[in-house]
């Protein structure tokens, strides 16, 4: 009976999609990339289906998150990691595209055999797009498997804003270690260092959805789905994001 309820309330609310409001949130004031831009607000989140469905059903907690505030972080690890010609690169904090001073990068370890590693690609994507004029940054590290070749053409399709490296799961041990995490070696794993390169955030195991946007078009091209986290309210990684930006 309950799964009949769940359908239902499901087909009605996707029908309904299309006239649901915002939810207004209060504005931030962030730190603008440079001294001449003024500071604005960023673009609010909109509410989608996997919002409106988690109401009725709310999603438990993530286990595997953990937040430091400035006084109890740990600076940024160095990791070693490999390019897309096969050469090895060191990323230590203060070199170009990881962990800039005066920067936020978000480091998102993912793999090519996950689908929801790849949402999680797509994702972080999405927050480097929004959030680019407050300095945000990623940097891309995709597992090493039979499928990694396939993560540059994946990367074009999406047009991913970050630049991939490879890894062994070494360099994402080093990176849990420093956050403190109990699961090592889990993907997809979202990290966040702030402007003084410290290591602020890490979520392991995301989960994600897909919609597709509506219009009058009904081609399904490439990259036009939204990708939504599958978090509590508040809990979602851009709210952790948003979170670090007002610190200034």
């Amino acid at each position: 009976m309950k799964r009949i309820f769940v359908a239902a309330a499901i087909a009605a609310l996707a029908a309904a999609l299309g006239c649901v409001r915002t939810v207004e949130v209060k504005a931030i004031q962030l730190r603008p990339a440079s001294a001449e831009e003024p500071a604005a607000r960023p673009p609010l989140a909109r509410r989608d289906l996997w919002d409106v469905l988690t109401e009725a059903a709310p999603l438990a907690a993530s286990e595997h998150t953990r937040y430091f505030s400035a006084e109890e972080a740990k600076r940024c690890p160095t990791i070693q990691v490999t390019t897309g010609a096969g050469e090895e690169a060191t990323l230590e904090p203060g070199t170009a595209g990881y962990a800039e001073p005066g920067s936020v990068t978000l480091v998102v370890f993912w793999s090519m055999d996950i689908p929801r590693a790849q949402a999680a690609a797509r994702h972080v994507g999405n927050l480097v797009r929004k959030y680019q004029r407050w300095r945000v940054r990623a940097v891309g590290i995709v597992e090493k498997t039979r499928s990694a070749g396939l993560s540059e053409s994946f990367a074009e399709q999406y047009g991913l804003p970050f630049r991939l490296y490879y890894d062994d799961l070494s360099a994402l041990k080093r990176m849990s270690r420093a956050a403190r995490a109990e699961a090592r070696t889990m993907l997809p794993s979202v990290f966040i260092i702030d402007r003084k390169g410290r290591l602020r955030f890490h979520r392991a195991d995301s989960r994600y959805t897909l919609t597709e946007p509506t219009g009058q078009f009904d081609e399904r091209l490439p990259g036009r789905e939204h990708v939504g986290e599958s978090a509590l309210p508040d809990e979602h990684i851009e709210d952790y994001l948003t979170m670090i930006l007002q610190e200034g």
